[in-house]
């Protein structure tokens, strides 16, 4: 397997960074045990087919890249190895995120948070570790910097469009790890 990359070298690296742009791909359905792609929460918010993904506001190129170079020349065996299984934390932590929405479980809401937070941000994601914290902070009844309290109902309020905004922002990322690895 190998990744795409172009001619522009990392500032810090002569390293090559992945290809940037995303590409139509046919929709195939997980095997029965993996789970699906999170559902977008509206489809206007989804970049088309023919948009590029913009990965400086995806992926800290920096990290990403260090990643690749612990790697063997001729795989991407262990970055993709990350990948994957941020993949399936994160589409557990989804189904959690949304089981603790119903119940209106702010504190378990933000241990969730907490978690993704740290997996995400150790490939080198840059929106939804950010957002993470948000959901950290507000299952916490504080408000997004983590400074000032928040009373329950608005918490949940903002906790609640924060994991829907989540779901975009690792949707998108999905898509770039996807262009990337050159997967379905």
């Amino acid at each position: 397997m190998s990744v795409k990359t172009t001619n522009t070298l990392s500032p810090s690296t002569d390293t090559p960074l992945p290809t940037m742009t995303s590409h139509a791909q046919t929709p195939q359905a997980p095997p029965p045990h993996v789970a699906k792609d999170p559902p977008p929460a509206a489809a206007d918010d989804r970049p088309s087919d023919d948009d590029e993904l913009d990965a400086d506001t995806i992926i800290n190129r920096d990290t990403f890249s260090q990643l690749l170079e612990m790697d063997d020349e001729d795989s991407c065996d262990f970055t993709k190895s990350l990948v994957d299984t941020l993949h399936e934390q994160a589409m557990t932590t989804f189904a959690d995120m949304d089981q603790k929405l119903t119940a209106k479980d702010l504190p378990a809401l933000s241990r969730l948070g907490h978690f993704l937070k740290g997996s995400s941000a150790s490939v080198g994601l840059l929106k939804v570790p950010v957002t993470c914290g948000r959901i950290q902070n507000y299952g916490n009844l504080l408000d997004e910097s983590g400074t000032e309290p928040l009373d329950e109902p608005e918490a949940f309020s903002r906790i609640t469009a924060a994991v829907a905004q989540l779901k975009l922002e690792y949707a998108e990322a999905n898509e770039f790890f996807k262009t990337v690895f050159e997967t379905d």
